[in-house]
């Protein structure tokens, strides 16, 4: 059933809300996408905050789709994306225009190139009139995409009617109490749920200010835009969660602006979580949920001592948590139900869902507190928050010389660090440590940090470590 379910958001954020810059380019965006015979997709890998908000902005409100891209470094990865769906519009940073050779000859795809404010006027050719009414989203219409590695390690975009992300924007407000004095320092990727959503809605919605940095799990790069930028609220995971308690006590004058760190998967790095909340006396807060999820359903609100805590926290009002599969009294694979679930995978048919089951094994305790033991396909996290790909890995390592077969078990230590064993055939005892070595040095310079964690054991008759 298509019920019109348009937001009342899109035209009070578009003309209200956003900067007056970004409000009259987004009203621009809107025009010359409503002038084209169709309602299309435009997809975007650029780094630009503002730039994605027109974008998405004044995509919504000409009913067009919006494909927020991972960043793209190969042409076949372009070929996958063109291959899911018909592209009618690409932002590609100047850098990256070779990567156009992925194209099938007949896309007919518009390629705009050097994503910022002056390649965008200079798309916005001809009369333009930012009287466009906001087109009238329906319930099983997908705006956005998002891509993820899932649990396969390969891509796949996830699809959220409009009303879907404007909920969990809403969510993520009311949970963690964000207000216009808020200052947020985001650093999650744009093209992640959380990324996209407190970067690109929540400031708009909130009224907050708010920065994005794609930091790649280094202390490094927070440092200085703690220093500059004074935020009172921090989105981090769990590598710098782990980093910045080990540092916090030294810290603690250039911390003292931050009211609340806002962590998910902290579980993974539990004990950094209470040592930094201890340290800095501030709440270092987890929150739940996947991206068909809408990013967050089980939070820990600040209105409560969460230090020493197993849990994820409560769900959030209008979200049911029950358990499916229920392997002992309290404990089985966790269902949600709620508004705001995907509509379903790019290519697949679009389909509003009353739940979704998450393949996560929990606990939940008598007061609803939810605690996360782990995947029930037995996937395990690394500390970017991103599934590890352990047949990816076992393809890896059986392409190196000498090695004829590859067991993977991938498991979370007793810090909750994700811990992968790879256990070798072929490669004769004489030559072990030497073929090791070398192989512990290519990990490390070809491969994700999250695969560093790797220990090799020799299988033939023997093992090393």
């Amino acid at each position: 059933m298509n019920i019109n379910t348009q937001s009342p958001y899109l035209r009070c954020v578009c003309t209200e809300r956003l900067p007056r810059k970004i409000a009259t380019l987004s009203a621009d965006i809107a025009s010359q996408l409503h002038s084209q015979d169709h309602n299309g997709t435009l997809a975007i890998d650029a780094p630009d905050k503002d730039i994605i908000t027109a974008l998405v902005f004044g995509a919504w409100m000409a009913g067009w789709r919006m494909i927020m891209l991972p960043p793209l470094t190969d042409p076949m990865e372009v070929g996958y994306w063109t291959s899911q769906t018909k592209i009618d519009v690409l932002f590609l940073p100047k850098e990256k225009a070779s990567l156009a050779h992925g194209f099938p000859s007949d896309t007919g795809i518009q390629l705009r190139l050097d994503a910022g404010i002056d390649a965008l006027r200079d798309w916005l050719t001809g009369e333009v009139n930012g009287q466009v009414a906001p087109y009238q989203w329906q319930s099983d219409e997908c705006a956005l995409v998002l891509p993820t590695s899932g649990t396969t390690g390969r891509p796949k975009g996830i699809c959220h009617s409009l009303t879907n992300v404007m909920r969990s924007g809403e969510r993520f407000i009311a949970t963690f109490g964000i207000s216009a004095l808020d200052r947020l320092l985001i650093t999650a990727p744009l093209h992640t749920m959380s990324g996209f959503r407190c970067s690109t809605l929540v400031p708009h919605l909130s009224q907050c200010s708010a920065e994005q940095h794609d930091i790649t799990g280094k202390i490094l790069g927070l440092l200085p835009l703690v220093g500059e930028q004074k935020p009172t609220i921090v989105v981090l995971g769990p590598s710098l969660v782990t980093q910045l308690s080990l540092l916090a006590e030294r810290l603690r004058d250039e911390l003292a602006s931050i009211r609340l760190f806002l962590s998910t998967g902290a579980p993974l790095a539990r004990g950094g979580l209470d040592r930094l909340g201890s340290t800095l006396g501030v709440p270092v807060l987890d929150y739940y949920g996947l991206t068909e999820t809408g990013g967050i359903v089980v939070a820990q609100p600040p209105d409560r001592d969460w230090r020493g805590d197993d849990s994820v926290g409560v769900p959030c009002p209008g979200v049911d948590a029950r358990l499916v599969s229920e392997v002992r009294t309290g404990r089985g694979g966790l269902r949600i139900r709620c508004d705001g679930l995907y509509l379903g995978y790019l290519g697949d048919p679009m389909v509003t869902r009353e739940y979704y089951d998450t393949s996560d094994l929990v606990e939940i305790h008598g007061d609803g507190r939810i605690a996360w033991i782990e995947r029930i396909d037995k996937q395990v996290k690394g500390l970017s928050g991103e599934w590890l790909d352990t047949d990816f890995l076992r393809h890896w390592l059986q392409r190196q010389q000498r090695v004829s077969h590859v067991d993977i078990e991938a498991h979370y230590d007793q810090h909750r660090r994700a811990q992968i064993d790879a256990k070798i055939r072929g490669v004769p005892a004489e030559a072990w440590n030497e073929w090791k070595q070398t192989i512990y040095k290519q990990i490390r310079s070809e491969l994700s940090s999250d695969y560093h964690n790797t220990r090799l054991h020799r299988l033939n008759g023997q093992a090393s470590s």
